[in-house]
């Protein structure tokens, strides 16, 4: 495990929280692609709002996670540091998955392809892939692995875990020389 320690200016603290804002960015941005994903589910007879709520429950849970882990990372950083260069760069991996994972969902959740399922040969329309109960379901389930699953978890573990406030052998403050030297008294000088 390498570490190093390294007193964290503005520059650095902005470093290291730049994956979560990147994060809330991603999931902004599926945010406004679900606004605009009004009625794309109309193909298959899903409710107009539904590609919207499916949108904003994907959303949320990534965003809040982003908020807290940001600020905890913000807030470790405003000391001198111990980095895991090795933690951090693992750790990077499941932030990337995750904001991965949300921008493929962005992209797709405007197409009303993405809701067909199979062509019903006797009612001559498309078969839902998913029964809209189910598909939202299916994004719940979904959301919550992004930020409290595996990819929270192994974002804790991995890159929350490799920034660590130094520990000092010595108080801030301490002294001592002149510890030294008021302990000897003016007898042994």
């Amino acid at each position: 495990m390498k570490a190093i320690y390294i007193s964290c200016g503005l520059p650095l603290r902005l470093l290291l929280v730049s994956p979560f804002a990147c994060l809330l960015a991603a999931s902004f941005i599926l945010y406004v692609a679900a606004v605009f994903a009004y009625g794309a589910g109309a193909l298959v007879r899903y409710p107009d709002s539904l590609p919207v709520l499916a949108g904003f429950i994907a959303a949320t849970p990534s965003a809040m996670f982003a908020l807290v882990a940001g600020r905890i990372v913000w807030q470790k950083s405003s000391r001198r540091l111990r980095l895991d260069t090795r933690g951090l760069a693992w750790g990077l991996v499941p932030i990337v998955l995750a904001i991965a994972l949300l921008l493929i969902y962005a992209l797709s959740v405007g197409d009303p392809a993405h809701y067909k399922g199979q062509f019903n040969l006797f009612t001559q329309q498309w078969d839902p892939r998913f029964e809209a109960a189910a598909y939202i379901w299916l994004i719940v389930g979904v959301s919550a692995v992004i930020p409290m699953g595996g990819f929270g978890v192994a974002t804790k573990l991995l890159y929350l875990d490799a920034i660590q406030t130094a520990k000092l052998d010595q108080p801030e403050g301490y002294d001592p020389v002149g510890i030294m030297l008021r302990t000897q008294g003016p007898a042994h000088r």
